[in-house]
């Protein structure tokens, strides 16, 4: 006898032999059931119902057994989860799963959070279009908007890319644009600019892009760098990443200017970028919070670059200059005198930075939390007055400050004990290992030390007893 979908889930298997199932419709229940299917409406579910219907076939194809429709037992059921449902009745655990998954189909209709209009995304409701890949496998049975929250933890773009691959329904489902906030392919080198293109060509369908990072990708040209602003979605962008990135150059890069909303802009180790092209991106992007250029052409990176920064971004938070062997002083505390809300300031081996340098930061950035003043001219007056003023201090570099001595670490002790967190001294040869054992002492918050090529005789019993406990981490 062939029975249709709807029967298949609603008879009652009474008195079934373990060789045979013997099935008995009970006629009562059969017309509740009926009453029941008469208000279900919509093609939608139909087709859902449907779609169940087939996977409970094959549970109950399995083998014999009895299942018995108790109408408290259902009405019981209606507080768990209708995904829990349907795992329990596709692995067949026994006649509550399958009676939960029975009910579950008929609570269905909750709204989708996802949802638009455009019909995608909808909670509650499985997608009729599955691959292949879903028949018959629990992941299969979830809805739309769940998939779409699982996609949602894959840690990078590329992942995202996989996926897409495996079958239509996911290749639709990996395309949403709540996945595709974030673009990130660092450390990928595989990426090239036909990878690129294919994303430039979706962006009109990613309205919540917020970031792209091609950071050492080394295969991307610079015609996909100035494609990138051009992109349907690029208005919405507000943090570029193309450190170590082989396409950017002064062409591509000043073609970012045209992302007004820009907050992130990171070119570190690009010796093809100049102070023209990021200044172009300066003036046009008001809104930049974070600028990184580190090791961007030294040779060029003249101070005109810093004073444009004065001017236009007073609302700068982190400023990352190091290996900017050219800049000058003047330049520095300009910068330092407009952007007051700086939390994080890097001008390690820009060797004009002085004292002078050091005090209008100590008068002025009072919210800063990370400082590297390594390789500088910085001495004990100057830490003693970024101690004395920074109390917010959680970082601080002073490595190859051969003018920092123990009065620069008693002030630290002083001031900082209860903040740093971190503090590199490395090669700075005129601190002993009194100070360095005084200072782990007190500094009961500090987690990394870092005092490496320093004639230290002392410390390794310092370090058993009072930083290993603590767990920690001396380098020397």
């Amino acid at each position: 006898m062939a029975w249709s979908t709807m029967e298949r889930m609603e008879v009652v298997l009474r008195g079934g032999d373990e060789d045979k199932d013997v099935i008995v419709v009970d006629e009562e229940e059969e017309r509740r059931l009926a009453l029941i299917r008469e208000r279900r409406v919509g093609e939608k579910r139909r087709r859902e119902v449907e779609y169940f219907g087939n996977g409970l076939r094959d549970v109950r194809g399995g083998g014999g057994g009895s299942v018995e429709v108790d109408g408290a037992a259902v009405s019981g059921m209606k507080r768990v989860g209708w995904v829990r449902a349907r795992k329990r009745a596709f692995r067949g655990e026994g006649r509550a799963g399958v009676e939960l998954a029975i009910e579950a189909c008929g609570h269905l209709d909750e709204p989708s959070s996802w949802g638009d209009g455009s019909g995608r995304a909808t909670r509650g409701k499985v997608s009729t279009a599955a691959g292949k890949c879903d028949e018959g496998s629990y992941f299969g049975l979830l809805p739309d908007d769940l998939i779409v929250m699982v996609f949602a933890h894959l840690r990078n773009t590329p992942d995202l890319w996989k996926v897409s691959a495996v079958c239509r329904r996911w290749k639709k489902l990996a395309w949403y644009p709540v996945l595709w906030r974030e673009v990130s392919f660092e450390d990928f080198e595989f990426v090239n600019d036909a990878v690129i293109a294919r994303i430039i060509s979706n962006t009109d369908g990613m309205p919540g892009l917020r970031k792209i990072s091609l950071a050492r990708c080394h295969q991307v040209t610079e015609i996909s760098v100035r494609a990138i602003p051009r992109a349907a979605g690029a208005s919405t962008l507000e943090e570029i990443d193309l450190s170590w990135c082989a396409g950017a150059t002064d062409q591509s890069v000043a073609e970012l200017s045209r992302c007004s909303r820009l907050k992130v802009l990171r070119v570190a180790h690009n010796r093809a970028v100049s102070r023209r092209s990021i200044r172009d991106v300066v003036c046009q992007c008001p809104s930049l919070e974070v600028i990184d250029l580190f090791s961007c052409r030294s040779n060029r990176l003249e101070s005109h670059l810093l004073e444009s920064l004065s001017i236009y971004c007073s609302e700068l938070r982190e400023l990352n200059v190091a290996n900017g062997r050219n800049i000058q002083e003047n330049s520095v505390i300009g910068v330092v005198t407009s952007c007051v809300k700086l939390e994080r300031l890097d001008l390690s081996w820009c060797r004009h930075i002085s004292y002078k340098t050091a005090s209008v930061i100590a008068s002025t950035l009072v919210n800063l939390t990370h400082l590297s003043l390594s390789e500088t001219k910085v001495d004990d007056f100057a830490v003693f007055l970024i101690a004395w003023k920074c109390r917010n201090l959680v970082s601080l570099q002073l490595a190859r400050c051969r003018s920092v001595s123990d009065d620069g670490l008693e002030h630290i002790a002083k001031h900082l004990s209860k903040t740093i967190s971190y503090l590199n001294l490395g090669s700075c040869h005129r601190v002993s290992d009194d100070a360095v054992m005084k200072l782990i002492r007190v500094c009961t918050n500090l987690k990394c030390l870092d005092v490496s090529k320093l004639p230290c005789r002392k410390l390794s019993q310092c370090l058993e007893d009072l930083a290993y406990p603590r767990g920690m981490k001396v380098y020397y």
